[in-house]
């Protein structure tokens, strides 16, 4: 597992697992699911900064962002009424790993966005807190990218498989 995007064709991979808007191929892709994000902090940052109430107290509170070329600094999210808004709160930290900020959110030091199989052990731990449960972040697709004009063996059909009904 990696953040790194391969070459499937060069790199003689059977199947990649993509997370995110996907751009323009060859490839063949497969959606799978859309990942269900929540909002995080630790009980002590809640304890400190108040729980929100709606997204737009969030605004003001210190991000742990989530960095890649995709995803941009605002976050876009559905209220319980149906209607869209996006905030933008100040970055206290951006980084390609999603550990690490889980790490950073767990020790106080800010709120994160993020699928919720990242944050889901700290979640159930109680190190960590989902706010707004009601509300409805932007989610990100996951898909599974094929190289193109390459058959499938029965092993790979068997994992997709799999992995399809796990996340069903």
């Amino acid at each position: 597992m990696s953040d790194r995007t391969v070459d499937l064709v060069q790199e003689g991979f059977d199947l990649a697992i993509r997370i995110g808007e996907l751009a323009d191929s060859t490839l063949i892709a497969r959606k799978i699911t859309t990942l269900r994000h929540c909002a995080v902090a630790s009980p002590a940052f809640w304890d400190t900064h108040g729980v929100p109430q709606t997204a737009d107290d969030l605004r003001s509170l210190p991000f742990l962002r989530y960095q890649t070329l995709q995803r941009r600094n605002a976050l876009n999210f559905e209220r319980p009424d149906g209607t869209s808004g996006t905030i933008s709160p100040p970055q206290r930290v951006r980084a390609s790993s999603g550990d690490f900020l889980s790490q950073m959110a767990v020790a106080g030091q800010g709120f994160m966005v993020e699928p919720e199989f990242v944050v889901a052990p700290h979640l159930q731990s109680g190190a960590l807190v989902e706010v707004l449960t009601d509300h409805s972040w932007h989610g990100l697709n996951l898909y599974i990218v094929f190289p193109p004009g390459k058959r499938a063996t029965r092993h790979v059909d068997a994992f997709v498989e799999c992995l399809e009904r796990a996340l069903r």
